[in-house]
């Protein structure tokens, strides 16, 4: 964006703007690498999944603001100036609202689409998915993908999220974890 901001408002879109991920360890170590999130082909290989076998309780949860039929943003160039008007799907879907992001910076038309095509991703499933593991895992992490098969009555309901928060409780010498995901996919059923 174009206006005045902290550092970390700063480095949050420069990482938006390269499709990085930033990575602030409790020592305020800083990683910047990659981000796999934003992998458009569909690559996201899960770090786990989960079935029945595995996990104790799966919710699927409709908690966002409703479906996304379409985004808008006008992408600016390096001075600040309108370039252009950017909107991913080209047409909206019928289902859900048309969105306009604020306005960003760009060097490019194509780089601008790229950038609302993977917040597209995200926003047009506002569902979440909580999973808690049969048994607990001390490798699972925010920003780790995972698939989801869980068979009910003669259907089975296939999604894949990413990590956002990761939950541990002791309780009475019982350890239990619960994992939030947001889901990124079309759900199949």
């Amino acid at each position: 964006t174009t206006e005045p901001k902290d550092a970390w408002s700063v480095l949050q879109d420069l990482a938006d703007y390269v499709a990085a991920r930033v990575v602030v360890d409790f020592l305020s170590h800083i990683t910047i690498s990659d981000n796999p999130m934003w992998r458009l082909d569909g690559t996201q290989t899960p770090a786990y999944s989960w079935y029945r076998s595995n996990a104790a309780a799966v919710q699927f949860l409709a908690e966002g603001t409703g479906a996304v039929s379409q985004l808008r943003m006008k992408w600016l160039h390096a001075d600040g100036e309108v370039a252009g008007t950017v909107a991913y799907p080209a047409t909206p879907t019928g289902i859900g609202k048309v969105e306009t992001l604020a306005d960003a910076i760009y060097p490019s038309e194509a780089l601008a689409l790229l950038a609302l095509q993977r917040r597209y991703m995200v926003s047009r499933n506002p569902f979440s998915l909580v999973v808690q593991p049969a048994q607990s895992e001390t490798r699972i992490h925010p920003a780790q993908f995972h698939a989801v098969t869980w068979d009910f009555d003669d259907s089975t309901a296939t999604r894949t999220g990413m990590a956002i928060s990761v939950d541990h409780v002791l309780d009475k010498n019982h350890w239990q974890q619960a994992i939030r995901m947001v889901q990124l996919r079309e759900d199949v059923f």
